[in-house]
């Protein structure tokens, strides 16, 4: 699915950013190309009047001039008075082999304007060559003017083949970063995807066991005619029952993260009344536990801070009940609360074997659990992920560190009302 997703979008991309390119390309070529002829014609035309400027003023022009003009090999300057050629011996030798277009241009004259004055304007071909003409005819005298358009004609073929390349590399480059871009684009996509498709997976996982464990229990119990070996396999159904009901809650919580769905009532919430509550809620636990169990307050009265009261204690409870079950019997754990700058924080310092530096970041994620712990059936990997949300939901920061001398603690800061 992300395969071809990206494929569409970087051909989406890339058409559009292409054929804007393309678009831009040909106006371009086209304002250049009108732009280079123009620029031609206006050089023509100069050099057109500034011959019979001085062809007007004197009645003749000056060998070195006409031999100047030419001197250009696609140029053609012929004039007579009276059906003599003006300075006939000093263009002879420059036009030989021009016969034939100045022969073509006699007859388009002869042809469009017949025996009158005036400037005719011509295009013609001769020998395969185009020509640009201008035949300027009085009274007494013939003017013939004319430039091959062979030169200009490959430049603009050249200024096309130039633009058609810049063309094609334009393209490619752009379907190369659109390409790129796809990627980039569709990577937080396939990410959510790969999650979803790993939760779904650890979820069946989960789900599987205690379903074949019940299933297998009460077939079992069908079997049986001792009451008390039937009553020992339902009760453990009850209690495959019970782990499934709990995984199903836990994963109905992250879902209801995901999609907005935790309503977050925030009240005025006095910390010191929330971590009293949940020590006197966890005593009995970490004393069946063997657990040393303590609250350190500060000497000053913690701040009161705008909060889901519910939902603190349930992220603080998570953090509570992974520190009393997963640290050796006998080690301490402390719920402690303090104040830092604009912040109140609230902590679970446990003392047992820690977390790895190679694994601070993957206990938040759904379904892990440390090798030490995956034999434990009532844990799924799913407290920390939930107080994780929990934080986010609250506006706070939930962070892991070492504890000094071994074992980890979980701070969640949150800040205080009115900063």
């Amino acid at each position: 699915m992300i395969p071809a997703l990206r494929r569409r979008l970087a051909a989406l991309f890339g058409g559009l950013t292409s054929l804007v390119l393309l678009v831009m390309l040909v106006i371009t070529c086209y304002l250049s190309c009108t732009q280079y002829q123009s620029s031609q014609e206006v050089l023509y035309q100069t050099r057109f009047q500034s011959l019979l400027q001085q062809l007007q003023r004197s009645g003749e022009v000056s060998d070195d001039y006409l031999s100047q003009v030419a001197g250009d090999e696609t140029l053609l300057f012929y004039v007579e008075v009276n059906g003599v050629p003006l300075h006939f011996s000093a263009l002879r030798a420059e036009e030989e082999g021009k016969d034939a277009l100045l022969s073509a241009l006699r007859t388009e004259a002869e042809n469009q304007s017949g025996s009158g004055d005036g400037l005719l304007n011509v295009t013609l071909t001769v020998d395969e060559t185009p020509y640009q003409g201008t035949v300027y005819t009085v009274t007494d005298y013939q003017v013939y003017f004319a430039q091959d358009l062979t030169g200009r004609y490959d430049h603009m073929k050249e200024l096309v083949g130039l633009y058609l390349l810049l063309g094609a590399v334009g393209v490619a480059a752009m379907l190369l970063v659109s390409w790129l871009l796809s990627r980039i684009a569709t990577r937080p996509t396939e990410q959510a995807v790969q999650e979803q498709q790993a939760f779904i997976a650890a979820a069946s996982h989960e789900l599987r066991s205690p379903l074949a464990v019940i299933r297998a229990s009460l077939y079992a119990a069908g079997q049986q005619s001792d009451r008390q070996e039937v009553q020992a396999q339902l009760a453990l159904a009850d209690r495959e029952a019970e782990r499934m009901s709990r995984l199903v809650a836990d994963l109905l919580t992250l879902t209801g993260s995901g999609v907005g769905r935790w309503a977050c009532e925030r009240t005025d919430v006095e910390l010191e009344t929330v971590c009293i509550r949940l020590y006197d809620q966890f005593a009995p636990q970490a004393e069946q536990k063997r657990h040393p169990f303590r609250l350190e307050l500060p000497e000053t009265v913690l701040p009161v801070i705008s909060s889901d009261e519910e939902r603190l204690v349930q992220l603080l409870s998570v953090l509570l009940s992974n520190a009393l079950d997963h640290t050796p019997d006998g080690t301490a754990v402390e719920l402690t609360a303090r104040v830092e700058g604009s912040c109140a924080v609230l902590a679970v310092v446990d003392h047992g074997p820690g977390i790895p530096d190679g694994e601070k970041e993957a206990v938040f994620r759904r379904f892990y659990r440390a090798e030490q712990s995956r034999t434990d059936k009532g844990h799924f990997g799913l407290g920390l992920p939930i107080a994780q949300e929990l934080a986010r939901q609250l506006g706070g920061q939930l962070t892991l560190e070492d504890t000094p001398g071994g074992g980890a603690i979980f701070s969640l800061r949150l800040r205080r009302t009115g900063h």
